[in-house]
């Protein structure tokens, strides 16, 4: 899970309505603002129509799927998505993610009874990009509850306060408690529950500016022109 790259992987994590999302577009807005751009990507492919298929039926928690079908449907779109988005985006950019394998440890663990550890061997041995950090948005599932119901979409399954709580606390075990097994991952930890989402940002910002070079400021000013997408 390691790469020689030039420009960091950022991933962020954390719970349905935890603001995650919120959090990644104020900090792509804060670095095209000062440098640098920075290419955002969401958290599937889609390029596998198989895999789309089992992964659209976990999602929705409907029923007919195995383990093994799980782990390689979400293993074959992380895969495809760092061939054809992450990695060729690293070669100029830093690379913003909303959720990563992170996130299918925990949901495939509270939702469908797979431990943390399976899943992230299993990603593992099958050399998965290594994020050069994780912003784990750690959200009150009481408050990340509510902000889902005010969203005024119909919600999913899972998005329910004892779920949610489920989820929040498997990913504190993972990020905070140890279950990772990764020691050495830079985890950047956001509490979001009571600031608001710029003071949160402000509060991590100098962890994050540190993932840059120093010389990187030339290639930043040149990068600003035409460099954002999304994905």
């Amino acid at each position: 899970m390691s790469d020689a790259r030039r420009y960091p992987f950022i991933v962020l994590e954390g719970t349905d309505g935890s603001g995650k999302s919120t959090l990644r577009r104020l900090l792509h807005d804060r670095l095209n603002a000062t440098g640098p751009s920075c290419f955002m990507v969401g958290q599937f492919s889609w390029l596998d129509p198989d895999a789309g298929r089992v992964i659209m039926a976990a999602r929705t928690q409907r029923t007919g799927y195995s383990r093994r079908d799980l782990r390689e449907a979400y293993a074959t779109d992380v895969r495809l998505h760092q061939l054809h988005n992450i990695r060729p985006a690293l070669a100029t950019v830093p690379v913003i993610a909303d959720r990563y394998i992170y996130s299918h440890a925990v949901y495939h663990e509270v939702l469908w009874g797979i431990p943390m550890e399976e899943t992230l061997r299993f990603h593992r041995e099958s050399d998965m990009l290594r994020p050069d950090a994780v912003i784990f948005v750690d959200t009150d599932a009481d408050i990340a509850s509510r902000r889902v119901v005010t969203r005024g979409q119909n919600p999913r399954p899972h998005e329910n306060e004892p779920t949610l709580r489920r989820l929040h606390r498997a990913y504190q075990e993972l990020f905070l408690d140890g279950r990772l097994g990764d020691p050495t991952l830079n985890v950047i930890r956001a509490e979001n529950t009571e600031t608001a989402a710029a003071e949160t940002l402000d509060a991590i910002m100098p962890r994050i500016r540190a993932l840059f070079p120093a010389d990187d400021a030339v290639a930043h000013h040149h990068l600003r022109e035409g460099a954002v997408q999304h994905v």
